[in-house]
């Protein structure tokens, strides 16, 4: 819920953006979602649970995407480096195109938006000082660069379990990215 509530203040979902704060290349990090462990994907009690759960989260995101409907989006999923390449691949592309086909169903116009699955193909950039992980490079902090590899979380695996698990959080992730403003 913390993540939809940044999403929210970033995006200010009532209300369109001045031409200033976007442009192309701009991310939104969109709240994190978590799917329903079933047998059988798309089982209706699943479905129902998590209708229930998100559609806030979609109606907001998709009331966002029709105020500034002269901006085309990608939604971006990536994965953890946990599982096989081809599967991370194939999941956070359902993801993204579940994504896609929520928001087009809530009004959204569907040449507004791609959906894109990275898989764990695509390591995330964070910045570190004193064992402090930054999503951004702050001008006040002297923090190192650093891309969360495989191998890069993987030395931590035995000897700080929960800095294993963080990193690998950080590395899943979801986005919303400005691809084209119409003028």
């Amino acid at each position: 819920m913390k993540k939809l509530i940044l999403f929210l203040l970033i995006c200010n979902c009532s209300s369109s953006y001045s031409q200033d704060s976007l442009y192309v290349g701009k991310s939104f990090v969109l709240p994190e979602v978590r799917y329903p462990v079933c047998i059988s994907w798309g089982e209706e009690w699943a479905e129902k649970q998590f209708q229930e759960e998100y559609s806030s989260v979609f109606d907001s995101i998709s009331q966002f995407l029709k105020s500034n409907n002269k901006i085309k989006f990608e939604i971006r999923f990536y994965t953890d480096s946990r599982g096989s390449d081809s599967a991370n691949l194939v999941l956070s592309q359902r993801n993204a195109d579940d994504w896609y086909s929520r928001l087009v169903k809530r009004g959204v116009d569907s040449s507004q938006l791609k959906s894109i699955g990275f898989g764990e193909s695509t390591p995330r950039t964070v910045w570190v000082k004193d064992n402090i992980y930054y999503l951004d490079k702050s001008k006040d902090v002297q923090a190192l660069p650093v891309v969360l590899t495989e191998h890069y979380i993987n030395t931590f695996r035995k000897t700080d379990k929960r800095r294993y698990e963080m990193l690998h959080q950080l590395n899943r992730r979801e986005e919303l990215v400005i691809t084209s403003i119409e003028k």
